[in-house]
């Protein structure tokens, strides 16, 4: 019986919450989120991307020294790999 009256109770006190809030007008606030652009409005071609790719490693490899931990080397290509899978278009990706 107690259970029942405090079911009732707090239906009542819920519906009279809803029904007070029933009329109000609630505004969204704006949120101003960077424009990120669209995937289909690349500018470069997947020839362009790769020959982009080899000269950044170029350089890198060139100007700072690179760790070389089997470890991390192996986990990165897994990544990369799982990554890749997802990818749109099916082309040659090396890690």
């Amino acid at each position: 019986m107690k259970y029942l009256i405090h079911a009732s109770l707090i239906a009542l006190s819920l519906s009279l919450t809803a029904a007070s809030h029933a009329g109000l007008d609630l505004e969204v606030p704006s949120i101003n989120i960077p424009d990120l652009g669209n995937p289909a409005n690349n500018t470069l071609s997947s020839t362009q991307e790769s020959l982009l790719g080899t000269k950044l490693i170029r350089e890198l490899r060139g100007n700072d020294p690179i760790v070389e931990d089997p470890e991390l080397s192996g986990w990165l290509r897994a990544l990369g790999n799982r990554l890749a899978t997802h990818a749109p278009v099916a082309a040659i990706i090396t890690f």
